[in-house]
This record gives C-alpha cells, sequence and structure tokens, in this order.
C-alpha cells in the first residue's frame, strides 16, 4: 500500500526507548522525559510513539501529546482473549490515539472486536519483535495471514520482509518498519538484530510506509536536529523512488 504526503508522515519517534535511569519515581521521571521530548519536536509534526510509559503513566499521556497538536502512536502490543481486547478497544476509543499496536499471535477474533470499537485508530499487526531472529517464510506469512483475515490492512515488520508479504499479499499492508538507524550514528547498547537494520532512506527503498526511530532521537544531544536529519532523508528517499 503506497502511501504519499510530507516526509513527517513517514516517521515515528519512539519517545520513551531511554536506558534505565535510577530514581526513587521511575514513572514521573520517564513521564518528565516523553513530554519534554514532545515540546522539543512538537514543530516537526511527526507522530510520538509510547509503550512503557503509556502502560504506566494510562491514557492521560495520549491527551498531554495531543494537547501539543501531536500524533499518537500507542504502542501497547495487545494480546489477550476476545473479552478482554474488546475493553481494551472501549477504553481506547476515548483516548483516541491515531496508532495502536496488537500482536500478531492474537486470535482473529479479538483483532476484529478490537478494530471494530476504533474506527478512527490504526490498527497495526506486531509480526515479531525487533531484536528477535529473522521468521521462517511459513512461520511470517501465517501471522501475517491471521492479521489479513482481521481485517487490518497496518503492520509493523522489519524492512526486509517487505518484499515478502509483497510478494504474498501484493499491497493490500501498509508497514510501519522499526529497527531504523542513521549511517555512522553508534546507539549504546543498542539491542536491534543487525540482521533487521536498515538506514532511513534503505527502508524508503524497500517500500516501508513510516519508519519508527527511538534511541537515535531519544539519546542525541539534539533530537530536534536528529529528526530533521531523518526527515531530510526520507525526503531524498522519497523523491528517488517517486513516491513524493
Amino acid at each position: 500500500m503506497m502511501m504519499s504526503g510530507r516526509p513527517s508522515d513517514y516517521l515515528v519517534v519512539a519517545a520513551d526507548s531511554y536506558p534505565i535511569i535510577r530514581t526513587d519515581r521511575h514513572r514521573y521521571t520517564y513521564k518528565n522525559l516523553v513530554t519534554e521530548l514532545v515540546e522539543k519536536l512538537k514543530r516537526t509534526n511527526v507522530t510520538i510513539k509510547v509503550g512503557p510509559v503509556l502502560r504506566a503513566i494510562g491514557y492521560d499521556l495520549i491527551n498531554l501529546i495531543h494537547f501539543q497538536n501531536m500524533r499518537v502512536f500507542a504502542d501497547l502490543k495487545l494480546v489477550d482473549i476476545k473479552n478482554t481486547l474488546e475493553l481494551d478497544g472501549v477504553l481506547l476509543n476515548e483516548a483516541r490515539p491515531e496508532m495502536i499496536t496488537v500482536y500478531s499471535d492474537t486470535t482473529v477474533e479479538a483483532m476484529k472486536i478490537l478494530k471494530l470499537w476504533l474506527p478512527d485508530t490504526k490498527v497495526l499487526g506486531v509480526t515479531v519483535m525487533t531484536d528477535s531472529e529473522v521468521l521462517s517464510e511459513d512461520h511470517l506469512i501465517s501471522r501475517v495471514r491471521k492479521v489479513r483475515l482481521a481485517g487490518i490492512s497496518e503492520l509493523v515488520a522489519s524492512a526486509y520482509e517487505i518484499p515478502l508479504i509483497t510478494r504474498h499479499f501484493s499491497n493490500y499492508f501498509s508497514v510501519s518498519t522499526p529497527g531504523v538507524r542513521l549511517q555512522g550514528v553508534v546507539v549504546p547498547g543498542d539491542d536491534q538484530n543487525p540482521k533487521r537494520v536498515m538506514t532511513p532512506f534503505e527502508a524508503i527503498q524497500a517500500g516501508a510506509n513510516r519508519i519508527i526511530v527511538g534511541r537515535p532521537v531519544t539519546m542525541s544531544n539534539n533530537p530536534y536536529d536528529t529528526v530533521m536529519r531523518i526527515l531530510e532523508e526520507i525526503q531524498v528517499g522519497l523523491k528517488e523512488f517517486g513516491r513524493d
């Protein structure tokens, strides 16, 4: 599924991808880190992804990010029985994040009911964690097929998996790609599987509809400048491959 728009529409910043900080008030320390980053990036129009801090603070964090006129990617990786995911859908519908994630091991019925309750939110199926080994083709396609049967047309997947997904499902899916790293930028303690990492330009070349970047931004001395550098590289990729 091809996407057009501004370079900022293609970038999701994982705003709570900070190292562990020793403190007596972890929830509020990390909440402050997220809200400070949002303040620094609010002029960029990128989407803000939150996961652990969202679970710790609650859905009011979504409201705080929306207050800065920024979109929210609620990376909850939901996985549970149908009744539980239905309640998740009811509660998330009030918070109205622009995107949420559900793990592809969830049943088709549970994913369907979640999507039913979130008509204005993009639901993304997660195929595999970014620090995991590469899935076999059969295993990957089995997970993606479940997501499609649930009526979900958005995936979180490695850019390396996009050609395989496209071969089996044409352009049905819009793919958001994590594990993106700027050329020459070293992330201390990086846990990403190097087999699943690409630069922003390479991810756009591979067909990614969005790229997800965390620690290269959150651990940067100047997060705003880093985001602008990523956006410039995205723009070059979009123009190079006729997607601008």
